[in-house]
């Protein structure tokens, strides 16, 4: 894969299994945060077959789109990418806004965004589907915008928020300025809510 100007994030996609063939197909997506004259910011998208045999399993990678976004990077930039089953969130701490980029057609829309501008500061997702995209940080503006799996804002408001993953640890870096972490910032989406009891029972 590449050359990429930098390779910012990259993260893979669902699995797609041709039992009677033994072929395996997923999508790999890598943004180069570095691309062009060196601050543009593109995406591109990988196709990753695995062929199993009984011996040894047989790869191969080609690409099959790049897409430039509507982003800031640069060799200074960091980039923040989280994923659902359709949709791609993608953004750098080089713009004030994010994209969201629909898996099935690779279109693109801009998200997020305050005013005064807040340039986005982290990207996270969850188990159940939810992304939020975070604006700004603690000690100074902030804001964030919660999505549900279907790509539509679910939640926004002010505060750093965030969420945590149950496959891959979060780095605090660009969370907070202290060594404590707020429980108020911490989103939790319900799968199954139980019912409330009403008064008497």
């Amino acid at each position: 894969m590449g050359p990429f100007g930098r390779a910012g994030a990259l993260i893979e996609g669902n699995e797609s299994v041709d039992a009677t063939t033994s072929t395996v197909t997923r999508n790999i997506y890598v943004v180069d945060e570095a691309a062009g004259s060196g601050a543009g910011v593109t995406l591109y998208v990988y196709k990753k077959t695995d062929v199993v045999g009984p011996l040894f399993d047989t790869v191969t990678i080609s690409l099959t789109n790049t897409i430039t976004l509507p982003l800031t990077g640069g060799l200074s930039a960091k980039t923040y990418l989280a994923a659902d089953d359709g949709f791609l969130f993608i953004g750098t701490n080089q713009s004030p806004f994010a994209v969201r980029v629909q898996k099935s057609n690779l279109a693109i829309s801009q998200i997020g965004g305050f005013s005064p501008p807040i340039n986005v500061s982290s990207i996270t997702s969850n188990k159940y589907g939810y992304v939020t995209v975070t604006f700004g940080g603690i000690g100074g503006s902030d804001g964030f915008y919660v999505f549900a799996p279907n790509g539509n804002v679910t939640e926004d408001g002010g505060g750093a928020d965030f969420m945590v993953s149950n496959s891959t640890g979060l780095s605090t870096a660009n969370l907070a300025a202290t060594s404590a972490i707020p429980a108020v910032r911490m989103h939790i989406q319900l799968k199954d809510v139980a019912p409330q009891k009403t008064a008497g029972n």
